[in-house]
């Protein structure tokens, strides 16, 4: 059975065995029965209930929200809607059942915890020595790259001109021809529509969600070999003795995921990061904190950046060889490039008040 809680000043003072009853109407999908509750949860309550999600989602039915669908959701809102009887009320969730609509077209998330990522990889001759870097929030990044289906909707609604898939295929193949502004202005518009904060990844949360947890050259170990596992790149994807079937971009989620379930980390194509390029030199990081420690929601250390030209590009893409696919790999481009192996992710940061 799927259980929720209830704050105990609240769960004291309910005499009706609200909880059992939330619980058998969870466990049965009683949406109408839901909504009931809700409204009985704010006469319980001796506190003053705003119509708000601060107060009513998130203390009540919000504690059911990791085992029901966004479907099943917007069910319980619609039976809000018609239980109440205030219209800023019925307003509030109506724009909810919106903002979850657009959550069904948005990219699958996956929570990642905070930590401490070691920046870089001293074995390997492009990289500086490593970098501390403290992470200490969570966030939430694409399970996979933004698709062209995901893409294609953002540009429906907005009424823009779709990118060319140069034959390479749309649907759940990962979105290619999209600069870097392309990529912040889709943030912008699904942070928009859902009310959540989207943005590209910073350089170090893209590394910190890469690596896993791991400090090889790639998130499952040393052995280049077995990329192949993880990822589509030139030995798969691009040279000549390559099935034809596999050449060039292929859809997201194919290969096996890293330690923390994330698809095409390595590899497939290369992801849009927020920040400016710039070379790992302890020097640079020291600026930001002591022992070369820096925030990772800093934009790229721009006071340091003398010229901006570059946004950071990671991963590595079909086209190129196992080297440019490691987890510390950090390659760049102008903004406005566009191009058949370049495509993005994206990351919502969480504050304690959203986990």
């Amino acid at each position: 059975m799927i259980n929720i809680t209830l704050p105990t000043d609240l769960a004291e003072e309910s005499n009706n065995n609200w909880l059992e009853r939330a619980n058998i109407a969870l466990s049965s999908n009683d949406f109408t029965a839901l909504g009931e509750l809700a409204f009985e949860l704010e006469n319980i309550s001796t506190t003053t209930v705003e119509y708000s999600d601060e107060k009513l989602w998130k203390n009540t039915l919000a504690r059911a929200k990791g085992c029901i669908t966004n479907t099943e959701e917007i069910a319980i809102y619609k039976s809000y809607i018609n239980s109440s009887t205030s219209r800023e009320f019925a307003d509030e969730a109506t724009t909810l059942i919106q903002q979850l609509l657009y959550m069904d077209k948005a990219p699958e998330l996956v929570i990642i915890n905070e930590g401490i990522l070691m920046m870089g990889n001293e074995n390997l001759s492009h990289d500086e020595p490593l970098i501390k870097v403290r992470l200490d929030y969570k966030f939430l990044i694409s399970k996979y790259a933004v698709t062209f289906d995901e893409y294609d909707f953002f540009c429906e609604q907005t009424n823009r001109i779709k990118v060319p898939d140069e034959g390479h295929g749309r649907g759940r193949n990962p979105v290619i021809n999209v600069n870097w502004t392309d990529a912040v202005e889709y943030c912008k518009w699904i942070r928009k529509k859902t009310g959540k904060k989207f943005k590209l990844p910073s350089e170090a949360e893209w590394e910190y969600a890469c690596k896993a947890g791991t400090t090889t050259d790639f998130s499952f170990g040393d052995d280049s070999s077995k990329l192949g596992e993880y990822a589509w790149y030139d030995e798969n994807a691009f040279k000549i003795e390559t099935d034809m079937r596999q050449y060039g971009v292929n859809h997201v989620g194919k290969k096996k995921p890293n330690p923390w379930g994330l698809y095409d980390m390595h590899g497939n194509v290369w992801e849009w990061c927020e920040d400016w390029h710039i070379d790992h030199n302890l020097d640079h990081y020291a600026k930001k904190g002591a022992k070369g420690d820096y925030d990772a929601n800093y934009d790229g250390l721009s006071e340091i950046v003398k010229e901006k030209k570059y946004k950071v590009l990671r991963g590595g893409s079909w086209d190129f060889d196992a080297n440019y696919c490691f987890s510390s790999f950090h390659n760049q481009s102008i903004p406005t490039q566009k191009s058949v192996n370049i495509g993005f992710r994206v990351v919502i940061q969480l504050a304690n008040e959203d986990i």
